[in-house]
């Protein structure tokens, strides 16, 4: 009978002891491999600068994140946390902003003095890595409103970018090199511009656009191209609203100036006629 009365005394105690034992704080790694990644990193300019990181959840699934750690590392002497997630879910698709403007990045990424930003569970254990060091060396740095992104979007290699796309989609195309393209010649009482492959190699060209900044100060879109490609040493005269124009500027479909007009420094040559032009020479 006595024994009989211990028993459940025993089982109680056994019931408590469990209770109070610890569970994992964190989602392990295992649940977080292979479905978070990194892509993109604002890194910070200057001593001030701001920088934030963009992490999607590139799964089918919603994905719990408590405990989740972004951290700088060297993956051999130090690991620096900048950003640890609450006990929260990143739904299927969804792009988290850690940044130093909300105050959720502990300190700015300082190109030049990192090695790796990763991500990882709350054991520690890497799930995600970008070698920012190598990056740096083979990509260069982002300018003042760029960013290392992905491009294509979430399954790219990582490029540098004039313009940062926060918890947006990367640029929809691949970006195209067209440093070899030229505002050759333009009619501002025609209203039109002679652009130029000065390269002996075909560029692509489409969505290659013209900008006008007026004597207000206001930048403007005045043409976009929808050719695909112009081949080396080719041209192409295109009609665009020149009126109040102070600036022409010939930008990349990444957003890069890649030539410039500036009416004040071609003034000082003179006016053209209503039938003349600003031209290149020798062309």
């Amino acid at each position: 009978m006595k024994n009989a009365r211990i028993l459940p005394v025993l089982c109680c105690f056994a019931l408590m002891l469990c209770s109070c034992v610890d569970t994992p704080r964190y989602t392990p790694a295992y649940e977080l491999d292979g479905k978070l990644i990194i892509n993109e990193i604002v890194p910070g300019t200057g001593e001030s600068g701001s920088s934030w990181v963009e992490i999607v959840n590139i799964s089918s699934s919603d994905t719990k994140i408590a405990g989740l750690k972004l951290l700088v590392t060297d993956d051999y002497y130090y690991r620096f946390v900048l950003y640890e997630a609450p006990d929260a879910v990143l739904a299927a698709g969804e792009r988290l902003i850690v940044s130093t403007a909300d105050g959720t990045l502990q300190a700015a990424l300082k190109a030049g003095k990192l090695e790796e930003v990763a991500l990882a569970a709350g054991n520690d254990s890497i799930v995600a890595l970008v070698d920012v060091k190598a990056m740096s060396a083979s990509l260069g740095v982002p300018a003042s409103g760029g960013s290392w992104s992905r491009i294509p979007d979430l399954t790219g290699d990582f490029i540098v970018t004039e313009t940062a796309t926060p918890d947006a989609v990367n640029y929809k195309f691949v970006p195209h090199k067209i440093d070899g393209m030229k505002l050759n010649e333009m009619s501002l009482s025609g209203n039109w511009v002679e652009l130029v492959n000065s390269s002996s190699g075909q560029l692509e060209i489409d969505e290659m656009t013209l900008y006008k900044t007026t004597s207000a100060g206001q930048r403007q879109k005045i043409y976009q191209c929808d050719l695909p490609a112009l081949k080396g040493a080719g041209r192409i005269v295109v009609t665009a609203d020149l009126s109040d124009m102070k600036r022409l500027e010939l930008v990349s479909n990444e957003g890069k100036t890649v030539d410039a007009f500036s009416l004040d420094s071609l003034a000082q040559a003179g006016t053209p006629s209503a039938e003349g032009s600003f031209s290149r020479l020798p062309d």
